[in-house]
């Protein structure tokens, strides 16, 4: 079977992660983010990182966003307690 869209969106954005195309992997899991109607945490948590590692101006403010999204998901998996985790670092490095 082939991957449906979606799963090609999400392949390629690990990929350009694993390239360290920052601004690249942010560009597909963002489009993942916009076309899931309930996006992953894993995925939020993926776009939040590629945000962060791209040091784009003005990206800490998303970065806060989205890890704060995947804290308060109802959903108890990897992906929140990294989530929290980075949080708990952001504030110990004034970025929160």
């Amino acid at each position: 079977d082939f991957p449906d869209e979606e799963k090609l969106v999400e392949m390629t954005a690990d990929c350009y992660e694993k390239d360290k195309n920052w601004g690249k992997a942010a560009e597909y899991y963002g489009r993942l983010v916009e076309e899931q109607e309930t996006p992953s945490n894993r995925t939020l948590y993926q776009l939040a990182m590629s945000v962060e590692k791209g040091r784009a101006p003005a990206s800490e403010k998303r970065v806060n966003d989205l890890l704060t999204k995947v804290s308060k998901s109802e959903t108890n998996d990897f992906w929140k307690s990294m989530a929290l985790e980075a949080l708990e670092n952001r504030t110990k490095e004034g970025k929160r």
